[in-house]
């Protein structure tokens, strides 16, 4: 049988005492670095920029390389190249960009760097429109030239006709060639 919640809510109340300080919690304790020799089973050590390790057996061999070390945490990171990576804070390298694994998926750090013949062909598509648009200003220049030539020439009762055209010829000549009716 089912019983419906008949009871109706009341107000809320006032906050409540200050409960009791939990208990502290592991501390990490720092660890020396490692350096080759033979270490003990249980002996701690540090190694690949933080990261901490824990002699399972008696070992000479190096941490993160061998079975013989367990990894105490997740801090520190390690530089591991074109392998795999296996354990968050490995860096590797993919393509030739950089990426850090956090234990589920790898983030890009940094990008492939860009060589010169990537520089250039993003650069070839401007070269040729600079050649262009100067080119086509070279001759723009040539026809208000021949404008202003035309206007020096003028006989001495119109030198109030030449300064004008000289003053305001090349901007009325790039007004006229931009409105200019298209040829059907």
């Amino acid at each position: 049988m089912i019983l419906a919640n008949t009871a109706t809510r009341g107000d809320p109340g006032g906050k409540g005492d200050k409960g009791d300080r939990g208990d502290v919690g592991p501390v990490a304790e720092p660890a020396p670095l490692w350096v080759p020799g033979v270490y003990r089973a249980g002996t701690r050590r540090s190694h690949a920029m933080g990261r901490v390790y824990e002699a399972a057996t008696d070992t000479a061999a190096e941490p993160g390389e061998s079975a013989d070390w367990r990894r105490l945490g997740s801090t520190g990171f390690a530089v591991i190249g074109g392998r795999e990576p296996t354990e968050p804070g490995d860096f590797h390298l993919r393509d030739g960009a950089t990426f850090l694994f956090d234990g589920a998926k790898s983030w890009l750090v940094f990008p492939t760097p860009f060589t010169r013949s990537d520089c250039e062909a993003l650069l070839k598509p401007t070269r040729s429109s600079v050649r262009d648009l100067t080119s086509s200003a070279h001759a723009q220049a040539q026809r208000i030239d021949g404008v202003a030539d035309v206007a020096r020439g003028a006989d001495a009762r119109s030198h109030e006709v030449a300064a004008w055209v000289n003053e305001y010829g090349p901007a009325l000549v790039r007004l006229l060639l931009a409105n200019r009716p298209k040829a059907a």
